[in-house]
């Protein structure tokens, strides 16, 4: 398959549902004869339609749905570095919102599981994920034109653990968190410390983050009743400048303001203000947020660590080689430049409008690493615990599975569940 020819250009997120819904469907009469395969040699014919390239007769309808999502992952980037097997399923899921920040997220939570590592957890055929695409469709489209709701009703709930491991080696929780309403408004937020410091700690930076911007909101909180998307975003935008300032002062002080070769004390970030039933998000690292919906559990954000952002330099024309194996951050709020100002790394900032039912869940990377082995995995966890309980119940579930699963890392979990107006 030949994707010069068949996309002139990367893929825009509208474009993206619609695209898969016309693979399963090509794919569909394929799988109910018992043939597979004929994604490798997709092509156009004169009238400019897809088609299928030859039957496989080594291939199966679990690994042509595969293909699919894989498919559907690389349509909106320009280019993949070193080929397109260097990045894994997951891995690239969890840095396609850098490179397209409107990754519909109903779409991602069909693709966590069109990708799974896990056969059992992928749409059995082609017309098994037709059907989750469409409707994944129908929710893409009601969300797109469904109507603000400013009195929307939010329930909020949280759990936070320092890691079952960790709490054995008499370690301290390095996250912090913080959610208050006022009005029609809710701010939430989730900072994860960064370890790794000799100038401060990572959990002395993500509590300085946490009351700096809980202060802003104290104050602001009254304009941002009425404040336009738009100025909710510009207040996001200064309350994590402001933030990054403090815990770098903060530094500057206990270095007795030369950095020299200490290693600067940082923190992620992931910041939802909810007005009314849209989310206005900003992530900072590699703490995330999801959207369980209709169609599962759709991951909002893309890791800010070295990985992502080369991913998202391949799409330039200035691609960067990978450094060591990509894990460290590059979005934390602490950040220096190279003249040692202070100097506040843009955070990824996206709106969602969410629908009445849904959850919003925001997470450090505890989670994650340690809950489950696979973004399927993680979502059939985090699905079943937000519809069997309510938000507070449902983080101290999610919370257990992280600290099941080895609890090396601290574990924050905040759940705000959207009510109809």
């Amino acid at each position: 398959m030949d994707e010069q020819s068949l996309w002139a250009r990367p893929l825009s997120s509208a474009e993206l549902i619609p695209l898969g819904i016309v693979l399963a469907r090509l794919l569909a009469p394929r799988h109910a004869r018992r043939q597979f395969g004929g994604l490798d040699g997709l092509f156009r014919d004169d009238t400019g339609a897809l088609c299928l390239g030859p039957v496989n007769p080594h291939g199966s309808a679990l690994e042509d749905v595969r293909a699919v999502g894989r498919l559907l992952l690389e349509a909106p980037l320009r280019q993949l570095p070193g080929g397109p097997r260097v990045l894994t399923d997951e891995q690239l899921l969890s840095h396609i919102s850098l490179v397209c920040p409107d990754f519909p997220p109903d779409l991602a939570a069909v693709l966590s599981d069109a990708i799974a590592p896990a056969l059992k957890h992928r749409p059995s055929n082609a017309t098994a994920l037709w059907l989750q695409l469409v409707r994944a469709e129908a929710s893409h489209t009601v969300r797109a034109s469904a109507p603000a709701a400013e009195h929307t009703r939010w329930s909020l709930g949280h759990d936070t653990h320092i890691g079952l491991y960790k709490s054995r080696l008499g370690q301290t929780n390095q996250d912090h968190l913080f959610y208050q309403s006022a009005g029609a408004v809710s701010l939430l937020l989730v900072a994860d410390g960064i370890s790794v410091s000799t100038a401060g700690s990572g959990n002395l930076a993500s509590a300085l983050l946490v009351q700096v911007i809980a202060s802003l909101w104290e104050r602001e909180k009254e304009a941002l009743q009425t404040a336009s998307g738009s100025q909710i975003q510009s207040f996001i935008r200064e309350a994590l400048a402001v933030a990054n300032n403090t815990i770098c002062s903060g530094t500057l002080r206990l270095t007795e303001g030369s950095l020299g070769q200490h290693i600067p004390m940082g923190t992620t970030a992931v910041l939802a203000v909810l007005a009314g039933n849209d989310v206005h998000l900003a992530t900072l690292g590699d703490s995330r947020a999801y959207l369980i919906c209709d169609s599962g559990v759709g991951l909002l954000t893309g890791d800010q660590n070295l990985r992502g952002e080369w991913l998202r330099s391949w799409q330039t024309d200035a691609p960067i080689a990978l450094q060591s194996e990509g894990h460290a951050l590059v979005g934390y709020a602490g950040h220096f430049d190279i003249y040692g100002e202070p100097a506040p790394i843009p955070a990824v900032l996206r709106t969602v409008r969410m629908l009445p039912g849904e959850s919003l869940l925001l997470c450090s990377d505890g989670l994650n690493d340690y809950a489950a082995d696979s973004h399927a995995s993680l979502a059939r966890l985090i699905e079943a615990a937000v519809s069997e309980s309510g938000p507070d119940a449902a983080a101290r579930v999610l919370v257990g599975c992280a600290n099941s699963g080895g609890g090396g890392d601290n574990i924050t979990v905040l759940v705000a569940t959207c009510g109809a107006g």
